[in-house]
């Protein structure tokens, strides 16, 4: 029976564009680490697999006390900068044959766009966590709610900033120490109106807290190296894809978010498959930003 051909209405859940745009939502909501660290987003056209990026780090300032009679003093602040490599391309490829999409009224293409943004955020979480062992450990305190405060404690002592945005990456064992523990502030009595950060399951001694299925685990039996720090700790750093072009037989798009993760979506039609392709990807690399901004806690 003929069911009529897809139209651009009823195909728009795979039209590129749409795609792009629709991911980069997706992805933002399944990423803690991602969200929550220093991102470069500065666009300088494409970028091969491979490719150092120099991020900028600033140098370190002081205040100097104005003295009668004497002429101010101007100071040299020399920056630093931290070399990214653009190291991690991850994609994910799905293909529909033309047997199968003729059995169907629509692609089901389109249904696995979230299921694939779901893989690609976690192989970005996994990187960046692959550095949390790169940071000092934190002697633990007799419960769960004295670890996190010696965790504060230490941070103050490095002088980070009081108003810095503060967070922990935690095991969902440690979340359960701190929930028995009823560490978690209520937040509707947190002070200055802030918000928890979204994703957060609570915030303790001035953290929000994520939990986190990547923490690492040390050992045997294994020690969970829970990680609380700043957005200065590490870096993401993302570039554009090339896009083919429509002259290659290749639709696509590339989109960038606020946040300054960028992701390609690209849909062509493979003649020796007889089948519709669809291929979602990113290009990044992570690095250590800032070593004094994050601190280990181990649990088990």
């Amino acid at each position: 029976m003929d069911t009529g051909n897809l139209t651009t209405t009823e195909n728009a859940p795979w039209i590129p564009e749409i795609v792009a745009n629709e991911a980069i939502g997706y992805l933002g909501s399944y990423l803690n680490l991602g969200a929550t660290v220093t991102k470069d987003s500065e666009l300088t056209g494409s970028v091969r697999v491979g490719q150092t990026v120099n991020v900028p780090k600033r140098g370190v300032i002081v205040a100097q006390q104005k003295v009668e009679d004497t002429d101010v003093s101007t100071q040299k602040v020399a920056g630093t900068e931290v070399p990214v490599t653009i190291d991690q391309h991850w994609y994910v490829r799905l293909a529909e044959e033309d047997f199968t999409a003729a059995m169907q009224v629509g692609s089901t293409l389109p249904g696995y766009v979230e299921d694939a943004l779901v893989v690609l955020a976690e192989k970005i979480e996994s990187r960046l966590a692959s550095h949390i062992t790169e940071f000092d450990n934190i002697d633990a305190g007799s419960n769960a709610i004295e670890s996190v405060q010696l965790v504060r404690e230490r941070m103050a002592l490095n002088k980070i900033p009081k108003l810095a945005r503060k967070y922990g990456y935690i095991h969902p064992t440690f979340v359960t120490e701190l929930l028995t523990e009823n560490a978690f502030v209520d937040p509707k009595i947190i002070p200055n109106n802030q918000a928890l950060t979204e994703g957060a399951v609570g915030r303790v001694g001035g953290f929000d807290l994520f939990e986190g299925q990547l923490v690492p685990g040390e050992g045997s039996p294994s020690w969970y190296q829970n990680f609380f720090y700043t957005r200065a700790a590490l870096v993401l750093a993302t570039r554009p894809l090339q896009l083919p072009g429509q002259r290659f037989g290749v639709e696509s798009a590339y989109v960038q978010s606020d946040a300054g993760i960028g992701i390609r979506v690209m849909r062509l039609y493979d003649d020796k498959a007889m089948a519709m392709v669809g291929q979602l990807d990113v290009a990044f690399g992570t690095a250590v930003m800032d070593e004094r901004q994050g601190f280990v806690l181990e649990s088990q």
